[in-house]
């Protein structure tokens, strides 16, 4: 590119495409030519969650996000008395409502459970 030499410094502050820029998101320099697709992969650029609760969350963080013992409200997870055969599934923000409403099928399941565990135990101790 040829231009006149009072020129050369606005061109390389503000319109080089060989100039350094730095990420907004990471502070990393890449040339200017670059960074877009530095954008695209950036772990520090805020993302939508996938799991659309309207959250944006630094890419890097989207799996502790949306994991089961993450935040995400959208998040599949089981109730907590699964080990004692509760097998709901459920939202993570729907959990309290399940709890809520199912104290009573929780509580025969836990007894069940304890009943099954002192018949083995007796039965270890016969042994």
């Amino acid at each position: 590119m040829v231009m006149k030499r009072h020129q050369l410094h606005y061109h390389i502050r503000s319109v080089c495409d060989r100039r350094i820029a730095m990420c907004k998101f990471c502070n990393d320099p890449f040339e200017q030519r670059g960074l877009q697709g530095h954008l695209n992969v950036c772990p520090k650029v805020p993302v939508l969650c996938p799991r659309e609760c309207g959250l944006k969350v630094e890419r890097d963080n989207v799996d502790d996000h949306v994991n089961e013992s993450g935040n995400c409200p959208n998040t599949l997870i089981n109730c907590p008395f699964k080990d004692t055969g509760c097998d709901v599934t459920c939202k993570r923000h729907e959990l309290r409502e399940h709890l809520t409403s199912n104290v009573v099928e929780h509580q025969i399941k836990q007894q069940q459970m304890i009943i099954k565990q002192q018949q083995m135990m007796k039965r270890l101790s016969d042994e």
